[in-house]
This record gives structure tokens, C-alpha cells and sequence, in this order.
């Protein structure tokens, strides 16, 4: 029977009752519901599923027939996620970092789910040495053990803490993967959870403890938007309110100084940063704004001429500029006050500074490499910040700080950004820059080649795009193609061990940093934003032409790959050229734009406006946003090739219908496929339990090795 001709029960989802594996996927009704938007008709045939009482259920019958598909892959799903999961882990968590006179790690034992937080004391090691987890495990002592206080509970951890006197440890908790995150605290060496306290509910994941005994974080609004930050103390008594953001486009963040005197309260819409400073030791201090010139931006505390000042870095259509300012009793200069330091042209993405006593570092990117700056201040009116690359031989796509400065260091322990070389720390003294590696075990023999290309858009814009391949690979490979392409973000290279299970049976890795993300500065961003989204599609697929020409991919096997706004990007790549792809993983995937851009009552809707447009008002927004949505243009007897769709039940920014809603139109309107959804438990970022993602990214990985045909590994295992 096919796929048009399936029996549909009207009024509700046709779940599958019971809890059998079914061999065909559920199919809803459709209801030709007609939208009208600024004088612009057309029907959206599965938005009823939204408020659909049986929404649960279908979403249980769709993850029960994915199931069934992947079954015949879950030994080596299982294989591959025993193999690198713990490696995986340990990536992700990094590697140990200094606190005052100690080395703190997170260690997860066998079978454990929250980690135990370590720590040895700095003298233990030789001065130069950078001690692996594992050193700091078995040479440690445990400070804190949130397996132990957190006793049978099922939360995902967002940030944990630990305080600058080493006294207390504070984290947030989510229950439902809602991103609604509890701010709890307990002293470090108690394992007794009745010690556990609970500080604020209902703020973002973010939480820092100040040098006053407090902890501040971030409580959502109604809206679901962090909105209020708040300052509440660790031994108990009434707290206080530091800002509290009633434009609801702004969304507030709060920071510590790496020097720990001050918090930094931002609120910013995406092209716009407002700042204040509050004395981070004084709990009756109350905050200053920052002046500071329209556009994004951040603020750190420096010392200058042995005086404390202010670094504004603020991103504007013209580029990144830096300024400096005095800051005296708590007050930031006036405005005429502030001095030029430092600026970059628009091609070119720079982060934070990061500021030490005696040192500015600061993380620039450009054409998919990152690169490393440091400098000293020469005092003068103005003072002079002199900035110069750190080098490092071997570096390969960039440098990544492995270990967080402390604010009186002299040095700083970088490491090679790779995708499959794991962490090597590298100390690089940051008076006399000559980098000298220690620590960790000697780097492997270079078995993958990691380099950056460049294709060229339809416009004759060249287009980095990443590759990744095994050394003995040659000729055309079949290919897993990423990239995101959104909010100005740039994709850094991360180490990902599982990766190797492509890579070693001769396929290839490729991440497109199109238009849209950060990769040469602002107006890379913009020119794919808003009415222009499409030009990430289409660089795209000029990355795609590009690798294809040169002989790195095979032009008949390639699979997509994008997570939330990376799964807009490879979904309207999908129903634009569906021909030209073997396969596609949609991870908690952006389908449907237009109407969640629609809705001001979603937690995303009235901030994101400023990265996608506002087609409730704007005509031309309407016109573009409907011509790359993926929901919107799956076109009847288009043949799709198959993919993989998660999502989460839980899920704040991507709701789960809107995953549902493309894959039953998806299955109604096209052919070919199989289209598989699983609806998981959790959130946006993944599951609580950190063995449940590495478990999803194992059969993600091995599905993709499946559809794109790949065999043994190269060495014949």
C-alpha cells in the first residue's frame, strides 16, 4: 500500500495503541486549514496537531516505528558508543582547570551520571606540568560529589560553581529539559542532600558565586525569557535585584570578571548590548551603566598604569572596535572619557577579550581558523594595547584555550583545535611567546588530514568550508556535510572521537561556514539574515559543487547533517536539490519558520525577529521566509532520500510538533525516504543523562554509515 493511500483517522492523530514496535508510521489527518497573512493565503495542513489532545501519542507511535528501523543497527550503535563514550565525555567536561592554589577536574565513574568535582592541590605537579583528569582523579580529593546530593534525582546539569574560598558549591538543575533551571548549593565536602539548598527557581542555566557570598543568576519571565538578575546569599536572608528587563526583545546575562571584582549585567537583543557593573565583593553595591556606542558587545575589567579600567568591545556593522575607560569608585567614565585601543574590519569575528592583571587575550576568527592574540597595555593618555598573534606550530585549524586563565597569570595552556586529535595542552608564556608543550601523553601520528578550502558562491564570494578525512583516503569519498549558517556564530572544530567510525571506513567530514554564521566577521552575518536567509542555502551548496570538483566528495553519496538552526539550513537545502543527497540527520531541526516567526507567545519569537524578520509586518520577510522554509516547500512527487529526525518532548526553542508536522507532510507529499522521527525525553541541548546522548550520536553516526554505503574500516578491521 502506498504511502498516499494509508487509512487516516479523522480528528485526532492515528496513534498505534500499545506498546508493540509498528512496522509503519503513523499517519494524521490532513486539514486544509487556511492562513492569511498580510493579504497572502495558503493552507497548513497539520498545524491542528499543535493543540491535538493525541499529540503524545503520535509522537510515542513515530519514535516506536523509528525504533523498529534502527533496530538492525543498535549492536553496532552500542559497540561504537562503549568504545568512545567515555572519551566523548571527557572531551566534553575538558580538561582540569586551576582555581587559586588548586587543580579542579570532573570525574564520572562507570555507570555514573553527574560528576565529582576533584581537586589537587597545584604543587603536587611540577610547575610547567598540565595534570590529565586522571592524575587529578587518583592523586585528588574529592571536593564535592553531585552524584551524592543529587540521590535519585533525574535533572540536567547547566553550570556548576565552585566558590573562590572553596566553601561552597552552587549549580542549576533542570527536571523536565525545559530549560527552566534551579539554582541550587551545598558546602563542598558534604555528601548528605538534606545540606542542599534551594536558592532561585526558574532562571537560565547560567549561575556565578560573587566575593560576597552570594550567588547570582537570571529568573525566566513569563515568556520564558531571562529577564530579572537577582543576588541572593549562599548562608540564607533575603536577596536582591540587580536589573530587571521589562523590552520584551532584550534577554540578560550576568558574568564575573576573570579578576573576580565585578559583575557584568548585559541586556541585549541581537544587535544590541547594554551593560552595568556592580562591585562583585560588596553586596549593598548597586549597578553602574556603561556607556557604550549601538551594537553587540562585552565588558572585562583590566588594569592599566596600575589603575582599574574598563574594556567595552562592542560589534557593529563597520567592524569590532575596543575602548577603554577609567572606573573609579565604582563608576565607569562618561562617555567623552573612553579611548580606542584596538579595531577590525567587518570580515573579521572576534570575541571577548579576556583580560589577566598584566595581559589582553583575544580569540579572533577568520576564514574558518581561529587565531589567538595577546598583548600588554603601555601606559600614556590614551594607553596603547599592542596585540600580536601567538603561534603554535602544529595548530593545524587554530588554537583553543584548553585551561581558563587566571587573572595573575604570565602564561596561558592552549591546545590545537581539531576534530579528531584529542587535547594536547601547550603552555605558551605570554611575555616571550615561544610555545613549549607539556603535559598529557605525546600526540598520535598524524593519521587524518584536517584542512580549510574555499568554494566560491554564485556572487564570486569564496566560501570556507572545513574537511576532514583519513590520511589513506583518496579520491572521491562519501561525505557527512555540517554547518549551522545563523546569529553570527561561528563552528569552532571539537573533538569528537566517534567521528573516527566514519573516517576510518574511508568516508569524509565537511563543515560549510556559509553565510549567516561568524566565520568573517559581521557582515558575513548579514548577509544572510532576514530576507537574505536564503544565501546560506546556497553557499551551501557552492561548498557542495566546490568539494565535488576537486575530487574530496563523491557527487552520489552525501548525507546532511545540522542541529536547530543548522537543521533550518540543511532541511531547505533538502527540498531545494533533494536529488543531490544520499541522506539527512535533522537534529531538533527549525522547520517551520513562518510560523513559529509568527507566534510571539514562543520563548524564541520576539528576540529572534532581529536574526530572521517579523512576517506578521513585513511583506517582503513574508515572501522570503516562506521561499526557503522546509515545511513550506515539500512539493508533491519530489523524491526525498532518507533521513533521521530528533526531537526533544521537552524542547523550549524547536517545539516537538514542528519536527512532526515536516515529517507527516513530508511522508504525505513526497515520495522515496524512509522519513524516521524520534521523539525523546529532555530539552533542546539533549537528554540528563549524558550515556543517553552518547547513545543518540552513536546510531545517528552509524545510520549515516549505512546510508552512505561504508564498509570496514581502512586498516581491514
Amino acid at each position: 500500500m502506498g504511502v498516499h493511500d494509508r487509512p487516516r483517522v479523522p480528528g485526532r492523530p492515528a496513534a498505534h495503541g500499545g506498546g508493540a514496535v509498528t512496522a509503519s508510521p503513523p499517519v494524521c489527518e490532513r486539514r486544509d486549514d487556511v492562513r492569511t497573512v498580510l493579504g497572502v493565503s495558503w493552507s497548513d495542513p497539520y498545524e491542528w496537531l499543535r493543540t491535538a489532545p493525541g499529540l503524545a501519542d503520535v509522537l510515542d507511535a513515530e519514535t516506536r516505528h523509528a525504533a523498529a528501523a534502527l533496530a538492525p543497527l543498535a549492536a553496532e550503535a552500542e559497540a561504537l558508543a562503549a568504545g568512545h563514550g567515555r572519551d566523548a565525555v571527557r572531551a566534553e567536561l575538558g580538561l582540569p582547570q586551576r582555581r587559586g592554589d588548586l587543580w579542579l577536574a570532573p570525574a564520572v565513574g562507570h555507570g555514573g551520571r553527574y560528576p565529582r568535582i576533584v581537586a589537587m592541590p597545584r604543587d603536587a605537579v611540577d610547575g610547567d606540568h598540565v595534570p590529565s583528569v586522571g592524575e587529578v582523579e587518583s592523586r585528588g580529593r574529592t571536593l564535592t560529589d553531585l552524584g551524592h546530593l543529587l540521590a535519585g534525582e533525574d535533572v540536567t546539569l547547566g553550570t556548576v560553581q565552585i566558590s573562590a574560598c572553596g566553601r561552597w558549591v552552587a549549580w542549576t538543575q533542570d527536571a523536565t529539559g525545559a530549560e527552566a533551571y534551579t539554582v541550587r548549593a551545598a558546602p563542598t565536602g558534604t555528601a548528605d542532600p538534606e545540606r542542599v539548598r534551594t536558592l532561585v527557581e526558574r532562571t537560565s542555566a547560567g549561575v556565578v558565586i560573587d566575593g560576597a557570598g552570594h550567588v547570582v543568576a537570571v529568573r525566566l519571565d513569563e515568556a520564558h525569557r531571562p529577564a530579572t538578575a537577582v543576588r541572593v546569599p549562599l548562608e540564607g536572608g533575603a536577596g536582591s535585584t540587580l536589573h530587571d528587563e521589562h523590552d520584551p526583545a532584550r534577554r540578560v546575562r550576568v558574568e564575573l570578571t576573570t579578576s573576580g571584582g565585578w559583575l557584568v549585567v548585559t541586556s541585549a537583543t541581537r544587535d544590541d548590548a547594554r551593560h552595568a557593573v556592580v562591585d562583585a565583593c560588596d553586596a549593598q553595591a548597586v549597578a553602574r551603566a556603561v556607556p557604550t556606542p549601538p551594537g553587540r558587545g562585552s565588558v572585562a575589567h583590566v588594569v592599566v598604569d596600575g589603575a582599574d579600567h574598563l574594556i567595552v568591545t562592542t560589534v557593529g556593522a563597520a567592524g569590532t572596535v575596543c575602548r577603554v575607560g577609567a572606573l573609579r569608585g565604582g563608576r565607569p567614565a562618561p562617555a567623552d572619557a573612553w579611548h580606542e585601543v584596538a579595531r577590525w574590519g567587518p570580515e573579521v569575528t572576534v570575541s571577548t577579550p579576556l583580560a589577566l592583571r598584566d595581559h589582553v587575550l583575544v580569540s579572533s576568527r577568520r576564514d574558518g581558523r581561529d587565531v589567538l592574540l595577546a598583548g600588554r597595555w603601555t601606559a600614556g593618555d590614551p594607553p596603547r594595547l599592542d596585540l600580536a598573534p601567538l603561534d603554535l606550530v602544529g595548530a593545524g585549524t587554530g588554537l583553543t584555550l584548553a585551561v581558563q586563565p587566571q587573572w595573575d597569570d604570565d602564561d596561558l595552556i592552549a591546545s590545537p583545535a581539531s576534530y579528531v586529535q584529542p587535547p594536547a595542552a601547550r603552555r605558551v608564556p605570554l611575555r616571550a611567546p615561544a610555545p613549549r608543550r607539556r603535559g598529557g601523553a605525546p600526540r598520535p601520528a598524524v593519521e587524518y588530514v584536517e584542512e580549510v578550502l574555499e568554494a566560491s558562491a554564485d556572487d564570486g564570494t569564496r566560501v570556507p568550508v572545513t574537511v576532514v578525512r583519513h590520511r589513506a583516503t583518496t579520491g572521491p569519498a562519501p561525505l557527512l556535510l555540517s554547518g549551522y549558517g545563523a546569529y553570527g556564530t561561528s563552528v569552532p572544530a571539537r573533538y569528537n572521537p566517534m567521528l573516527r567510525h566514519l573516517l576510518d571506513r574511508g568516508g569524509a567530514y565537511a563543515v560549510a561556514h556559509v553565510r549567516g554564521g561568524g566565520e568573517r566577521g559581521r557582515a558575513w552575518h548579514d548577509a544572510a539574515r532576514g530576507t537574505r536567509k536564503r544565501r546560506s542555502v546556497d553557499d551551501l551548496l557552492a561548498c557542495l559543487d566546490h568539494l565535488v570538483a576537486c575530487g574530496v566528495a563523491d557527487v552520489d553519496r552525501v548525507v546532511l547533517s545540522g542541529a536547530s538552526a543548522g537543521g533550518l539550513l540543511m532541511g531547505a537545502a533538502l527540498t531545494s536539490a533533494p536529488h543531490r543527497f544520499a541522506g539527512a540527520v535533522l537534529d531538533v531541526p527549525f522547520l517551520d519558520p513562518v510560523t513559529s516567526m509568527l507566534d510571539p507567545e514562543q520563548a524564541l519569537t520576539v528576540s529572534d525577529r532581529h536574526e530572521w524578520g517579523d512576517p506578521g509586518t513585513d511583506p517582503a520577510v513574508l515572501a522570503a521566509m516562506r521561499a526557503y522554509s522546509p515545511y513550506e516547500n515539500l512539493r508533491p512527487g519530489v523524491r526525498l532520500p532518507p533521513v533521521l529526525v530528533t526531537c526533544r518532548r521537552a524542547d523550549s526553542r524547536v517545539a516537538a510538533v514542528e519536527c512532526l508536522k515536516w515529517v507527516q507532510r513530508a511522508r504525505h507529499d513526497t515520495d522515496g525516504g524512509p522519513v524516521l522521527l524520534l521523539a525523546l525525553p529532555g530539552g533542546h541541548t539533549g537528554a540528563g543523562a549524558w550515556q543517553d546522548n552518547v547513545a543518540k550520536a552513536a546510531t545517528e553516526l552509524v545510520w549515516v554509515t549505512r546510508v552512505l554505503k561504508l564498509g570496514g574500516s581502512t586498516d581491514g578491521r
